[in-house]
């Protein structure tokens, strides 16, 4: 896929709609913690995810 070119095995890209003042906070919590925004993205998903009943849909 050429989301995924250029990345690490189990990395793609991915395109979202953000409220442009959450995101800022976010890059300035990133910056605060020393951190890439990937590596605060991918943290706040699995931390938000931890626990919950998942139901896998069926992708084409």
């Amino acid at each position: 896929k050429s989301s995924q070119e250029g990345l690490r095995d189990g990395f793609t890209r991915a395109t979202f709609i953000v409220r442009e003042d959450l995101l800022k906070k976010l890059k300035d919590y990133a910056y605060t913690e020393r951190e890439t925004l990937k590596d605060v993205v991918n943290s706040m998903i699995e931390q938000f995810l931890d626990g919950k009943e998942i139901i896998e849909r069926n992708d084409k």
